[in-house]
C-alpha cells in the first residue's frame, strides 16, 4: 500500500508538470499568433493610407510602436502629411464623413428666428435723422486680391498685427481648407476664403485719435500678406474700442471686392470654426437678409468700464436682440443694409450689439439663434464636440489648443469620441 501510495503521488506530480508544459506551450503559440496579427494590422493600417494618397511607411516603424504607450510627440514617427491615425494599444481607423452626415448633424442643432421688441424700437434713438452721417474713411494699407468668383463664404477674422503665430496656426488647422486642402476625413471641397483684418499698433502710453498712429515696422506683416494673400490692414489703431470700425471696414471691403459671395462668417481669432458644419448649414438653411449666431435676447447698456457707453452717445437702457461677436454669420445682402445704415448713428464701440442689434433692427435684418454657435462666456469645449459635430464654433481656443483639436479631428477622435 505504501508503494502504491508513493506511485500515486509521483503520478500526480508528473501530471502537474505535464499540464504546466502544455500551458507554457499554449502561451508561446498565442504570443506568436498575436505578433502575426499585429503585423497584419500594421499592413492594413499602412494600406489604408492609399485611400488618402499618403506616402508609404516602413512596417518596422509602426511595429516598433505597437506595444508602447505613445510619447507626448507620438506623431513624430509619422510623415508630416500622414498624421491621421492613432496608434496606441490597438489601431483606430476613422471612417470618412459624407455631406449627408453633416446634414444629419445639423438637424440635431436647432435654430430659431427671433423678433426684437417692437416697443423698444419705437424709441426716438431708433429713428435717426438721415442727415446725420458718421462715415468711416480709413485708408487701406495692405489689401489682398479680390475674391474668386467661386467663393461662397468669406471668414472675416479680427486679428492684431502682432498675432503672427495665431494666424499661422489658423491657416494650418481649420483655415487650411481655404488654400485648397480638404477637411480631414472628407472628400468634398468648400469655396471659402480667409480674411484677417488688422489695424496698426498704437504708441505705448500715448493717447491718439482712432485714425492716427506713430511710425511702426510693417515689413513682417507685409511679407506675410504677400505670402498668403489674406491680410487686410487699415490705418486705424488696433484696439478694443475700434472693433466696430474694423468690422465695418471689413464689410466695406467685402462688399466691394467679393460681389458673388453668399455669406460672411465673422469670428474672433481665438475661435475654432467647424467649417464643414457651418458650410452645410448656411448653404442648406441660410436665407437672405439674415444673421445667424448665439443671440442675446436682451442686454443692458453699461455706462462704465470696458463695455461702457455714455448716455449722450447711446440714450437707451437696453440693446435690442443681437448676436455674440465671438462668431456669427451674415448674408451678403444684409451687409449692404448694414453699410447703408450704420453711419446714421454716433459711433458705438460695442461691435456686436451695435452692428447686429441696433443697426440690424433699424435695417430690419432677420436674426436667428443657432444652437452650437459659441458666446464669450463659454469655456473651451472638449474636442469631441467638434469631432462629432455637436457645435459650429468653439470659444477661448489658444494656438496650442487649436493644434490639439485639429489633431483629434484628423484622427476622427482616435476612438475616444
Amino acid at each position: 500500500m505504501l508503494i502504491k501510495g508513493k506511485m500515486s503521488r509521483r503520478s500526480y506530480i508528473l501530471f502537474a508538470m505535464f499540464l504546466a508544459m502544455l500551458t507554457l506551450l499554449y502561451i508561446i503559440v498565442e504570443i506568436q499568433f498575436r505578433a502575426g496579427t499585429d503585423a497584419t494590422k500594421s499592413v492594413h493600417y499602412l494600406n489604408s493610407f492609399n485611400t488618402y494618397n499618403f506616402p508609404p511607411m516602413e512596417i518596422t516603424t509602426v511595429l516598433q510602436h505597437l506595444d508602447k504607450r505613445p510619447p507626448n510627440n507620438w506623431t513624430s514617427f509619422l510623415p508630416d502629411n500622414s498624421r491621421r491615425r492613432l496608434i496606441t494599444d490597438d489601431i483606430f481607423i476613422p471612417p470618412n464623413k459624407s455631406q449627408k452626415a453633416y446634414l444629419s448633424a445639423i438637424k440635431r442643432l436647432s435654430f430659431k428666428k427671433i423678433t426684437p421688441s417692437s416697443l423698444r424700437l419705437e424709441q426716438p434713438y431708433f429713428q435717426p435723422d438721415p442727415n446725420n452721417r458718421f462715415e468711416m474713411l480709413d485708408t487701406e494699407i495692405i489689401s489682398p486680391p479680390e475674391c474668386s468668383g467661386k467663393t461662397k463664404i468669406v471668414v472675416l477674422i479680427l486679428s492684431e498685427p502682432k498675432s503672427t503665430l495665431v494666424r499661422k496656426t489658423i491657416r494650418e488647422t481649420w483655415g487650411s481648407v481655404t488654400s485648397g486642402k480638404l477637411w480631414p476625413l472628407t472628400n468634398f471641397k468648400m469655396d471659402i476664403q480667409l480674411l484677417f483684418i488688422v489695424g496698426v499698433p498704437s504708441h505705448s502710453n500715448t493717447k491718439r485719435s482712432i485714425s492716427q498712429s506713430t511710425s511702426w515696422d510693417n515689413s513682417q506683416l507685409r511679407s506675410e500678406a504677400v505670402n498668403h494673400n489674406d491680410i487686410l490692414q487699415f490705418n486705424s489703431i488696433d484696439s478694443y474700442s475700434n472693433l466696430t470700425r474694423k468690422v465695418i471696414l471689413g464689410f466695406k471691403w467685402i462688399d466691394k471686392n467679393c460681389p458673388k459671395i453668399r455669406y460672411v462668417l465673422k469670428a474672433d481669432q481665438d475661435i475654432f470654426v467647424n467649417l464643414p458644419l457651418v458650410w452645410h448649414f448656411l448653404l442648406k438653411y441660410g436665407q437672405n437678409n439674415s444673421i445667424y449666431g448665439h443671440m442675446y435676447f436682451s442686454g443692458k447698456v453699461n455706462r462704465g468700464g470696458k463695455w461702457g457707453v455714455s448716455r449722450s452717445v447711446l440714450p437707451i437702457e437696453w440693446f435690442p436682440a443681437y448676436a455674440s461677436g465671438t462668431s456669427y454669420a451674415i448674408s451678403f445682402d444684409a451687409i449692404g443694409k448694414v453699410l447703408r445704415t450704420y453711419y446714421l448713428f454716433p459711433y458705438v464701440n460695442i461691435e456686436d450689439a451695435f452692428i447686429t442689434g441696433i443697426v440690424g433692427s433699424v435695417a430690419k435684418i432677420d436674426r436667428y439663434h443657432v444652437k452650437g454657435f459659441t458666446c464669450w462666456t463659454d469655456a473651451m469645449p472638449d474636442s469631441c464636440e467638434l469631432v462629432t459635430d455637436r457645435i459650429y464654433t468653439a470659444n477661448g481656443v489658444n494656438v496650442t489648443s487649436m493644434a490639439w483639436i485639429w489633431n483629434d479631428i484628423e484622427q476622427g477622435g482616435g476612438g475616444r469620441c
